[in-house]
């Protein structure tokens, strides 16, 4: 689809985003006065060429004055090029700078061809021209930020000429003029395709330049996002590890008071009162210990220990501990050990038993009748035993919808269960984290 382009501010015909055209502007502005100070000094030395070429065949006070009119306009040109950046002035004024100059500089170089052309040799005037065609296609690259600047220059050079050589009665100035018109044509086109070449290229890396600032923006939202997450994070697991450690004091001291007024001598009914205080206190215990292990994770805290220790031993010292349990809900409860499975292994035989003690105990809460079978077995590769521990049990099971959820936080598998067996939600959820360190 064609562009119409604004000549005067080019880059409103391009962008429509606020923040792509500022950058665009600044592009082309940028371009514009740096660019444009390559050839400035050209111009003294090509006009001191041509002086040269007509010196023998034109008057020597008109080749001084033409010499001398390039060579001021070039050194304002040149001027406004060094002050402009350097003073903060609009982009108006600087772009208006720099076509003022342009098309002053276009002038003493079309009015003075104007004048020497007609008067020297053919031969001569077709090198001036040629000079002339060189500066008008230099000009191309330098001023192609800016139309209005490459049209003002063309015309200034090509049109005193195009005069002069149209209304001379010579044949060959007049071919010569044709030459020129059809030159200036072409350059006309040449500018306008040169300018929306720049202009499309310099709009690309300004796009470029409002998405990275745009992505920047965006990580540095996410990074303080994340940092204020992981501060929340620390700070609940701090605050949980404290509140958790400051019941769970009192709350031993409870149980060790507890526990000398049952050694003494008490009724029925204060020994049935004490007892549930007891079991009371060690469910509550329980809890916070969870809590505790879970806010320590959370934090990354907890450091798991790599002693040697037998499996075996782990495996049936677990089972005993929960033994009476299983009896309670007149339950059997086995471990299986294979003959696989090495004796000695380094780990972490405490956060072993936890996890099993976990997974037992829920088997144990959730099974009414029937058995309850840890099984441990290993299989070696390159010279390493992958240890697999199973629990088994013929208890409630669980949903295939809800395996999923029975490892995360303060979760269970039915909301029911809740009330009707009790528990935290957070022994599966430590389990798989600690299998997982």
């Amino acid at each position: 689809m064609a562009t119409v382009l604004n000549e005067a501010r080019p880059e409103n015909s391009v962008a429509t985003d606020e923040h792509i055209r500022a950058d665009l502007a600044r592009l082309l502005q940028a371009r514009l006065v740096h660019e444009s100070g390559l050839g400035v000094f050209a111009h003294p030395i090509l006009i001191a060429v041509i002086a040269a070429l007509a010196w023998p065949d034109a008057p020597h006070d008109l080749l001084r004055g033409w010499v001398a009119a390039v060579s001021v306009a070039a050194l304002l040109r040149g001027g406004w090029l060094f002050i402009a950046p350097r003073r903060k002035l609009s982009d108006r004024a600087v772009r208006n700078g720099v076509r003022s100059t342009v098309v002053l500089l276009a002038i003493t170089w079309g009015v003075g061809g104007a004048i020497v052309l007609p008067i020297v040799p053919f031969e001569t005037a077709a090198l001036v021209l040629v000079v002339l065609a060189g500066t008008i296609a230099s000009a191309l690259t330098t001023l192609a930020a800016d139309p209005m600047s490459i049209r003002g220059f063309i015309a200034g050079i090509t049109l005193p000429v195009f005069v002069s050589l149209a209304t001379s009665d010579q044949s060959h100035h007049q071919a010569a003029a044709i030459v020129v018109g059809l030159f200036t044509l072409v350059m006309v086109l040449v500018a306008r395709r040169a300018h929306q070449t720049l202009v499309d290229h310099l709009e690309v890396t300004a796009r470029l330049a409002v998405s990275e600032e745009a992505a920047k923006r965006a990580e540095a939202v996410m990074r303080d996002a994340r940092d204020l997450a992981e501060r929340v994070a620390r700070a609940r697991s701090a605050f949980l590890a404290n509140m958790s450690h400051e019941i769970r004091t009192p709350m031993n001291a409870v149980l060790g008071f507890v526990e000398l007024i049952l050694d003494t001598e008490l009724s029925t009914e204060q020994r049935r009162a004490l007892e549930l205080v007891r079991s009371s206190s060690e469910a509550l215990l329980m809890i916070l210990n969870d809590i505790l292990d879970y806010s320590k994770i959370e934090a990354e805290h907890l450091e798991l220990e790599s002693i040697p220790f037998d499996v075996s031993k782990v495996v049936h010292a677990t089972a005993s501990l929960l033994a009476v349990r299983a009896r309670e809900k007149h339950l059997e409860l086995l471990a299986e050990v294979s003959a696989d499975v090495p004796r000695a292994v380094r780990g972490d035989p405490t956060r072993l038993r936890q996890v099993l003690m976990n997974l037992i105990g829920n088997a144990i809460k959730f099974t009414e009748q029937g058995e309850i079978v840890i099984s441990v077995n290993a299989t070696a590769t390159d010279g390493t035993a992958k240890v697999t521990f199973a629990v088994r049990d013929t208890g409630i099971g669980i949903a295939a919808e809800h395996v999923a959820s029975v490892f995360k936080e303060f979760t269970q598998a039915d909301s029911t269960m809740t009330r009707r067996y009790g528990g935290t939600g957070l022994g599966l959820a430590i389990s798989q984290r600690l299998v997982g360190q």
